[in-house]
Parts: C-alpha cells; sequence; structure tokens
C-alpha cells in the first residue's frame, strides 16, 4: 500500500514538479535487511507549495533518480546525494529535490536516498542502518555500470557520507563494495567527540553514547584511510547548529593520509543552507567549487 500512495503521490498530486523524477525501491519487498516489525507509520511533512520537505520514521527506503538534463549524459557519471536531517528525519526538499533537479542539469544523473532513520524498536542494529541503506544505494549504482560516482553529503547526511567515504570496509552487518570516486560535504557532522552535534550523536548512537569505543568509531576523522576517497568540504564559521571544525578535522586527517582534501571554510552562511547563495543571500556559493572538483575527480 505505502508503494501506491507513493507513486499516486507523485504521479498524480505533483506532476509538473516532480515529471523528471523515478522513484525506486532500494529493497524487494519483505527484504529490508536489519528491520523488525514496528507500529511507526512514515510521516511526510510538505512544503507550502505540497511538496516533499521532511520525511521521518522512514521504513521503506528508495531511491528518487534524476536523470541528467541532456540524453546524451545519461548513464555515464553519477551523484549519490544523502540529505541531511540530525538523523531524526530526511531533508528531502532542501538537500534532496534541489540537488537532483540542479546537478542533473551539470551532466549528471542524480540518485537522491531517501534513506532509513536509527529506530532501535523497528531495526536491529540500528546504528549501522543509515550506513547499510547508503551502501546499498551504491551497490544499485554501480550495477548500473557507471564510469564514475560522486557522493554528496549534508549535515547528519555528510556524516552518512563519511561513513561510507571511511566505514565501507568495517559495516558488520554487510559486504564491502568499491568506494566512490569522489565525496563532497556540506557542513558535515563529523566528530561525535568534542565538537559534536549532539542530536545526531544521540539518534545514531542511541543508549552507546557513553560508549567510548563507539564515539571513536562514529567521529570519522579518526576512520580516514588511504582507501578515504578525494574529498571538499563546504562550511560556515557562524555555523552555530554543525561546528566548523568537524571539517577541519576531516581535512586535516585526510591530509595525513595523504588524501586530496579541499575545505572552504566562508565567514557567513549559518547551517542548512542548501544550494547556496541561491538560497539565501549570505550563504556561500558552493555548487561551482563542488561541479569544479568533481569535473577533475570524476
Amino acid at each position: 500500500m505505502f508503494r501506491i500512495l507513493v507513486a499516486f503521490f507523485f504521479c498524480v498530486l505533483m506532476p509538473s514538479a516532480f515529471a523528471q523524477v523515478k522513484v525506486i525501491p532500494l529493497y524487494p519487498s519483505h527484504s529490508i535487511p536489519l528491520s523488525k516489525p514496528c507500529l511507526h507509520q512514515e510521516i511526510i511533512d510538505t512544503t507550502k507549495t505540497g511538496l516533499p520537505d521532511r520525511i521521518s520514521k522512514v521504513s521503506e527506503p528508495r531511491i528518487w533518480l534524476y536523470p541528467a538534463k541532456k540524453k546524451e549524459d545519461r548513464g555515464k557519471k553519477a551523484l549519490l546525494v544523502l540529505p541531511g536531517g540530525g538523523y531524526s528525519f530526511v531533508s528531502v526538499e532542501n538537500e534532496g529535490r534541489k540537488m537532483g533537479e540542479r546537478f542533473s542539469q551539470e551532466g549528471y544523473d542524480v540518485v537522491v536516498l531517501v534513506y532509513r532513520l536509527p529506530m532501535s524498536d523497528c531495526q536491529t542494529a540500528s546504528k549501522w542502518v543509515p550506513l547499510t541503506d547508503a551502501m546499498n544505494a551504491l551497490q544499485w549504482i554501480q550495477d548500473q555500470k557507471y564510469a564514475k560516482v560522486g557522493l554528496i553529503g549534508f549535515s547528519a547526511g555528510g556524516h552518512l557520507a563519511a561513513s561510507l567515504s571511511t566505514l565501507i570496509e568495517k559495516n558488520p552487518h554487510r559486504p564491502s563494495l568499491p568506494q566512490v570516486n569522489a565525496t563532497c560535504l556540506v557542513y558535515p557532522v563529523v566528530d561525535f567527540e568534542t565538537y559534536t552535534h549532539t542530536m545526531s550523536r544521540k539518534k545514531l548512537l542511541g543508549a552507546d553514547t557513553s560508549s567510548a569505543d563507539f564515539l571513536r568509531q562514529f567521529s570519522l576523522q579518526h576512520q580516514v584511510n588511504t582507501k578515504t576517497p578525494p574529498t571538499i568540504l563546504i562550511h560556515s564559521a557562524d555555523d552555530k547548529t554543525v561546528p566548523w571544525q568537524n571539517s577541519l578535522l576531516y581535512t586535516e586527517a585526510l591530509q595525513k593520509a595523504g588524501v586530496n582534501a579541499e575545505f572552504h571554510l566562508f565567514p557567513t552562511g549559518g547551517h542548512g543552507f542548501g544550494l547556496g547563495t541561491s538560497e539565501r543571500d549570505e550563504a556561500p556559493d558552493w555548487v561551482p567549487l563542488a561541479l569544479q572538483f568533481f569535473k577533475k575527480m570524476l
């Protein structure tokens, strides 16, 4: 029933806004890993214009596929986009749909992942559920035989993107797979020890927030290695939600590992600025920087 409702939602209620998006279930029905029977129902908050804005209590993860605008560009290079939301919701409008529409104009097939959020009463090993979904989304992309794959993550989605960049061989609940070719982290959560975003840490780790081992394992600057993809990081110095030192710690770890890294720290912009200047005058114009980086790496 859920998929029927989703199909109706996209195909009937909002045909113009989502004319180009394809909604693809991440897993076949009744085979979602690390899940158990649950009474929670998915909640979709909408914008004033009726578009999906924030999705919480995701039970059936799926892909929103935005094919490259020009037909001749399709099937060549892909971007996997991981929206943020503090591991409490998935910010599919600000950091999902808008990214799909923007980057598909630049010759990329864009895969926006609506991933499951940690819910211990609905999942086993809930702290590994978002990464397991991200890895399976990457597997789906690789099965399409793209020549190059990039990755973009925002806020807690940046933590998930950095997890995909560093813990891809350490997830005990899924076999490893080849890495992406380049990563872009925008105001990312990285550190769970000193400069943490408390909500992201609490939601992901649950009762294990006092475990020094888990805090270190999911403080991703400690997990960077020589296999970590080249990475560009974007942050604002006036970010009151996720301190910019998260990006600095990750950049220093990349440099120490000999991985290509760029860190752009802007004076203003705050947190959650999405596409940047087009959303807020004071926000950084980061998209051209990311496109330039991907052009070099992809």
